[in-house]
């Protein structure tokens, strides 16, 4: 017999959202999640980064293998990653002998514990095998620990990545038995429904250039709130002290909102019937599916009863453990048979919601040849107890019915397509033997699945009750960007990467060709610890024009690199200056010069051009700009038209990619509509005077009329470092070291550090600092320097606070702004203007400095330090007049450097060592020196590599040198 039966359902094609953890649509925070990650809007330290890339181990590998871009772990010291001209390896070997015989060959200088690597597996897609390894430590997991070979087909390993750990150095004996540790990770846990089998593990948790190892037991504690919200609480408990140290919820949730009857898209759109498929028939002990027409051929049946299933190929519908069926007797010929007399509209809506996202992730399956991993009948429960939500669990999605100003979450087809698009992502990791651990990015790439099936930006209309408008999310307007829109919530996080990958889609013109490329970055398995986003999202960017390039080597661009890296860009992912290696080398300051150099350095410029934009004193005119030019491996130049006496050339670097769009700005934020300042170099000055705050100074006043701040006045004292994380100086808030070598005072805005950042900073007004009065009138042309720290941007308030500098002629009485600005800048930056720039020198001049917190508030520290007094150098004197025939030797230096030069004359004279941040980390000063033969020898033993300015300095005129010290 043949029976015909289409099974017609209404369904809804609305929304798909997610939350990761206990959630409303409101993002409310859980306080029960911790992560070790104490700064996540970290960026690269981009003076670390180029120290370690002027480590010998990467110099080498470098001068042996071409062209490579990196960014490096600065904990362990190890490229995170590094990418570029590919590597040539035996092409008949397996990709695991590939991979054993470049870590042997290529990076046996890098520190490996090989001994400890544990292989993981090897992932392949249409481009690259990604041969993974994991680590242990004495048969214990390190968590998060790994390191990838990449290579092309046909084994030329073109990308690496090392974040494996040579330094642990733990007991593995646990202070606590498994039953206390269980007990600590249940401790302000309600309703725990189940706690599992403690594990112990290794965790590194990052510290300022190193990792404090911690021996953790791996707990997940699953429970129901008292909304009958699911959680499964993956927790790692302290093995010696208890302490949780890290919390996350590995059950996603969504929520959503829809009434009525079954819609073809949202709830507010009219109803339509649609055909049931893959749907299961009972008949005759056999069970038969109806086809994408809702027809299933019974023929042979040896019986006309039937029962009818809301179950089928890929979904099993319940709602309280139950499957809707209904059973019938099936006459001969066409059997027309409808649900909606045995079902309700949410449990039909989430059957037919199921075979959509099912059978559009077997179209993008194929990418990796994995377009039947999800062909088994996923559980899908409808009105579990509870309002506003829905979640996956790992094994089931789950929806809640009407209720708190929601519609049911199962008639919302998006909300559906986002909790299944988590078990494509945990299911697909999985097979490649990974782990899809990371919150934001879990609900950034659900979104992507959702958006990729409805090719629309907006996600979760008809998820409010009464609101036909309302929606849940979306990426067409307010897009978010890293770091400033972070905010360490993973639904909120994941709307970054979300919203890069949906403007991928607008480049491309076509939302499933970015699907594919999407899909292909998943054999990299990328993941990392909640709060690493930063890290996390650019190798997400690595991993797209990866797969998008065509020959193996990113250093002549990709196919679509254009339209790949200017969508992540517009949510603040890039390559970084840390990661293409740029570095200024310039000096401070240059006696007589004309024309004038800048110089910087650049690793990796991938089918870019490196560019220096300049102007000359006051940063009010109008950039100019000019090509750097490569004169030798990774040295670049741009020579500056002439350049006279008495001038402050103001600059800042960036790189322009083959798209013609800027990748990084050198220094941060120069470019920014509200700059950081730029770079500056005194042309033709020397020295007059310094105020130091050390041995070297004059009477600051402290305080002003009008100033309201109750708390964090200027002082000037020794600074102690406040911390978002105490055992980690790379959240620091105030620096704990000033900027005079040898010295310990500066200007500070309280120099205390307390229990927190907050405790002693600038609250509830402004606090002023003013210099010495200065009489320059003698002078021919002033200019005064500063370094100065200023933070405003690491509280509920970021970017509200302004920091200002002003000049007095009248001593105080009127006043010109030199800076304005509510750009932070975490580092000792130096500031240089000419006086006569802004006012007419008088014997009255004097410098005001104010930090102030406006409402509501935030935390904000200021600091400034070697307030220098310069003036031009007189006509006829030139650079060399006072010191002859410089021998410097040995250059490039290591543990020493020796100096003879011949004084014409006998006065006062000074010798320092700059460093490539124009920090002072030498000083050595005589007083009334006769003239003659002269020589000095400085102990460079405990200087890092690098690049430095030999300064030698007398009344007059200066003398300077580049020293290049490699260890």
């Amino acid at each position: 017999m043949k029976f015909k039966k289409p099974l017609l359902f209404l369904c809804l094609l609305a929304f798909n959202s997610l939350l990761y953890a206990e959630n409303n649509v409101d993002h409310s925070y859980d306080p029960l999640l911790k992560t070790f990650i104490t700064n996540i809007k970290r960026l690269p330290d981009a003076a670390y980064q180029q120290q370690l890339n002027n480590q010998g181990y990467w110099k080498n590998f470098v001068s042996k293998n071409g062209q490579w871009m990196v960014s490096f772990n600065e904990e362990n010291q190890k490229p995170h990653y590094a990418v570029g001209t590919p590597v040539l390896m035996n092409v008949n070997a397996t990709p695991f002998s590939v991979a054993n015989e470049f870590i042997a060959n290529q990076l046996s200088e890098f520190r490996i514990p090989v001994k400890d690597l544990v292989y993981r597996n090897t992932a392949t897609n249409q481009k690259y095998h990604y041969v993974h390894f994991n680590q242990q430590y004495n048969g214990l997991e390190v968590l998060w620990a790994s390191a990838l070979i990449k290579m092309t087909l046909d084994n030329r390993v073109m990308q690496f990545g090392l974040d494996v750990y040579d330094d642990i150095n733990i007991s593995t004996t646990p202070a606590l038995n498994s039953i206390a540790a269980s007990n600590a990770a249940s401790n302000g846990v309600a309703g725990i429904t189940k706690v599992s089998t403690p594990v112990l593990k290794v965790l590194p948790v990052p510290s300022f250039h190193k990792n404090i190892y911690h021996l953790v037991y791996e707990i997940v504690v699953s429970n129901k709130n008292n909304e009958n919200v699911p959680a499964e609480y993956y927790t790692l408990v302290d093995a010696n002290t208890g302490d949780i140290l890290y919390r996350q919820n590995n059950v996603n949730h969504i929520a959503v909102n829809v009434t009525g009857t079954v819609y073809p898209t949202q709830p507010y759109n009219p109803t339509a019937a649609e055909p049931f498929r893959n749907l299961k028939v009972l008949c005759s002990g056999s069970n038969y599916y109806t086809d994408s027409t809702g027809y299933a051929d019974l023929t042979g049946a040896l019986s006309n009863a039937a029962t009818l299933y809301l179950e089928g190929k890929w979904a099993k519908v319940q709602t309280a453990g139950v499957t809707p069926s209904f059973s019938a007797t099936l006459a001969a010929g066409t059997n027309n048979m409808s649900f909606d007399t045995h079902a309700n509209i949410k449990e039909m809506s989430a059957y037919q919601s199921v075979q959509e996202i099912h059978d559009y992730y077997k179209t993008i399956g194929t990418v990796l040849s994995l377009n039947s991993i999800m062909d088994f009948a996923l559980t899908t429960n409808i009105d579990v107890s509870g309002s506003c939500n829905a979640f996956y669990n790992g094994s089931s999605i789950n929806f809640f019915d009407l209720g708190g100003g929601c519609n049911p979450s199962s008639e919302v087809g998006d909300v559906l397509y986002h909790e299944y698009g988590h078990g494509i992502n945990g299911h697909v990791y999985n097979h490649f033997g990974g782990n899809f651990g990371n919150g934001a990015l879990n609900e950034g790439y659900a979104d992507t699945w959702a958006n990729g099936l409805t090719e629309d930006p907006v996600l979760g209309i008809g998820f409010y009750s009464g609101d036909p408008n309302g929606y849940i999310r979306r990426y067409d307007i307010n897009k978010k960007i890293y770091p400033q829109d972070l905010v360490g919530e993973v639904h909120a996080d994941g709307e970054i990467i979300a919203g890069a990958w949906w403007d991928v889609g607008l480049n491309f013109g076509n939302f499933q060709s970015r699907e594919a490329l999407f899909f292909e970055t998943f054999a990299a398995t990328l993941t990392a610890a909640n709060g690493s986003e930063g890290q996390l999202y650019q190798d997400v960017l690595i991993e797209a024009i990866t797969n998008d390039d065509n020959d193996g080597n990113l250093n002549n661009g990709t196919p679509n690199y254009c339209a790949i890296t200017s969508a992540f860009a517009l949510h603040g992912i890039t390559l970084n200056a840390a990661v293409l290696g740029l570095n200024n080398t310039t000096p401070l300051f240059i006696t007589s010069a004309s024309p004038v150099t800048l110089s910087a350095t650049a690793n990796s410029l991938p089918g870019g051009n490196f560019i220096a934009h300049y102007q000359l004193n006051q940063s009010t005119g109008t950039w100019i700009s000019t090509p750097m030019t490569n004169v030798g491996g990774i040295n670049y130049e741009a020579v500056l038209p002439s350049v006279a006496n008495g001038n402050i050339v103001l600059y800042y670097f960036d790189v322009i990619d083959q798209c013609g769009m800027p990748v990084v700005a050198m220094p941060p934020q120069a470019s920014n509509t509200n700059p950081n300042i730029p770079y500056n170099i005194l042309v033709g000055y020397s020295q007059y005077s310094i105020n130091d705050f050390d041995a070297n100074g004059g009477t600051w006043t402290t305080g002003a009329p009008g100033d309201n701040a109750t708390i964090g006045l200027w002082e000037i004292a020794t600074p102690e470092g406040t911390f978002i994380n105490p055992s980690d100086p790379s959240t620091v808030v105030q620096p704990d070291a000033q900027v005079t070598p040898g010295g310990s005072l500066c200007a500070v805005t309280n120099h205390l550090a307390g229990s927190a950042p907050g405790n002693y900073d600038v609250d509830n007004g402004k606090t002023t600092l003013i210099s010495p009065s200065f009489d320059l009138t003698g002078h021919i042309n002033p200019a005064f320097s500063y370094y100065r720290w200023y933070t405003n941007d690491q509280f509920a308030a970021a970017i509200l606070d302004y920091w200002r500098v002003a000049i007095s002629n009248d001593n105080g009485s009127t006043w010109v702004p030199v800076e304005n600005t509510q750009t932070a800048d975490h580092s000792w930056r130096r500031n240089a203007f000419r006086v006569s720039d802004y006012i007419t020198p008088s014997n009255q001049v004097k410098v005001r400095f104010v930090a102030e917190d406006t409402p509501p508030g935030g935390w904000v520290e200021a600091l400034v330090d070697d307030f220098v007094l310069w003036d031009e150098v007189p006509s006829g004197i030139t650079e060399n007049e006072s010191a002859l025939s410089v021998s410097v030797y040995p250059n490039p230096a290591n543990d020493v450097i020796n100096i003879k030069w011949n004084k014409v004359k006998s006065n006062d004279f000074t010798i320092a060592l700059v460093d490539e941040l124009g920090r002072e980390i030498y000083m050595y000063r005589e007083n009334n020196s006769n003239a003659g033969l002269k020589s000095r020898t400085i102990d460079t033993s405990t200087f890092p590599s690098g690049i430095y300015l030999l300064r030698i300095a007398d009344d007059n005129t200066t003398y300077t040198q580049k020293v290049n010290i490699i260890k």
